[in-house]
């Protein structure tokens, strides 16, 4: 029996060591990280693959990887006489990009089970992903490029344009929604850090860079993001003291140019970066003809026509510029992306689970908890950036980027052993 469970620890402490390197090169070594967090859930699955089907959300992920080969055996099957689409091998590897997931949200809980684990692993993360606050710092001060990891282990740089910031990633929507993902961390950890006088000096110059990239990125993604993230200083002097800063400025911007731009340009000399003011502006005259609205409506219509099954991953490029004669990737929301690739039903099973989590973790630390506010300090901000993950993906599509799909996964994978510690009266 002691050897049993002597062997046990051995492979769980080897696991979540294999984990956490994982997680600490997940931004400068992709395809390494990826090769090790599938050791690390190929480790728990020996201990929990016997419960997989004892848990609920396990059993709609599985419905919900159904539902998408369904859909892409349905359009293989049956030829599209509007659009002559054909569902080719590059569409079924788009099932990569979210059955595997589905697996790894229930091994990586071994990992997550409880709150010092979730620690170390957002520590590790905050550690690994240091290096984009310096990249970004000096692609925005000295002009040098990008330099972008893909997944097959090759680097590309990225000329810098003097518009946006990208750090390692290709798109700055992408590079902001990382570093927005790390400002609740960093606020957890700035606030924690009491002893050493000299780590928490560097943390406050690596929280002031992180600011400041996300600033460069000129994304109102990123800096939503920062917005939310800041949330967990939740304190009446403080948060008004950020809304005035940050907010009544572009309101008052927003609100003079409905009159004239030229009170804009009055208001914003010396005080506020042209660029940035610009990006945050409202322009009145185009707002019910932006390109993302008429996208969005265009989906709809869409989904109406095949509303079960979908058009098939990556076919909604091709409608949109058949019809429109202008080519977009993507739908820029996620749910309505899912819905247009493999149906409602599937993006609503997704959909649905991913909001039930942040719902029940909003009430479980928010509104139901009776213990002190720091003791679950820390998996409130574990909650924030899951947030972020999900506002993100409202208005823009990053998850197509590993790295992005991977640490989505963790943080969901979290927000899971959150309530399962809640379940054991952990925070009653």
């Amino acid at each position: 029996m002691n050897k049993k469970l002597l062997k046990g620890n051995f492979n769980f402490l080897t696991g979540f060591t294999i984990f956490r390197l994982a997680t600490l090169t997940l931004i400068i070594s992709p395809t390494f990280s990826i090769f090790l967090f599938l050791i690390s859930a190929f480790k728990s699955s020996f201990k929990n693959l016997n419960n997989y089907f004892k848990d609920k959300f396990n059993i709609i992920l599985l419905i919900s990887g159904l539902f998408m080969i369904m859909s892409l055996i349905k359009n293989t099957l049956v030829f599209d006489n509007e659009y002559k689409l054909l569902i080719t091998k590059e569409n079924w590897l788009d099932l990569f990009n979210w059955i595997p997931f589905f697996l790894l949200f229930f091994f990586f809980q071994e990992y997550l089970s409880n709150q010092k684990k979730r620690k170390q692993v957002a520590l590790i993360f905050l550690l690994g992903s240091s290096p984009l606050i310096l990249i970004g710092l000096l692609q925005a001060w000295f002009g040098l490029p990008g330099i972008y990891f893909n997944f097959i282990g090759t680097i590309k740089f990225i000329s810098y344009s003097g518009d946006f910031i990208t750090g390692v990633f290709n798109n700055p929507n992408i590079y902001g929604l990382w570093l927005g993902l790390m400002v609740p961390f960093f606020i957890n950890f700035l606030k924690t850090q009491k002893d050493n006088i000299f780590i928490k000096l560097l943390s406050i110059f690596l929280f002031v860079g992180l600011i400041v990239c996300i600033f460069f990125t000129y994304s109102r993604l990123a800096f939503l993001s920062l917005f939310i993230g800041s949330l967990l200083l939740i304190n009446k002097k403080r948060i008004i003291k950020f809304i005035s800063i940050f907010f009544i400025p572009l309101f008052l911007v927003n609100f003079l140019k409905f009159f004239s731009d030229k009170l804009v340009n009055f208001f914003i000399f010396g005080i506020y970066p042209l660029t940035f003011v610009k990006k945050f502006s409202i322009n009145y005259d185009v707002i019910f003809t932006s390109p993302r609205l008429k996208i969005w409506l265009d989906s709809l219509s869409y989904i109406y026509k095949r509303p079960i099954f979908g058009w098939g991953p990556s076919n909604f490029s091709k409608i949109y510029e058949l019809d429109n004669l202008t080519f977009y990737g993507h739908s820029h929301n996620l749910p309505i992306e899912l819905a247009l690739n493999y149906g409602i039903i599937f993006s609503l099973l997704i959909s649905c689970t991913i909001f039930y989590l942040l719902i029940k973790t909003f009430i479980v630390l928010f509104i139901n908890s009776k213990i002190i506010d720091s003791d679950i300090f820390f998996d409130k901000a574990w909650f924030l950036a899951s947030f972020i993950t999900f506002v993100n993906h409202i208005f823009d599509i990053q998850y197509y980027d590993g790295r992005i799909s991977l640490f989505s996964w963790i943080l969901m994978a979290g927000l899971k052993s959150i309530l399962d510690e809640n379940k054991k009266a952990i925070y009653k």
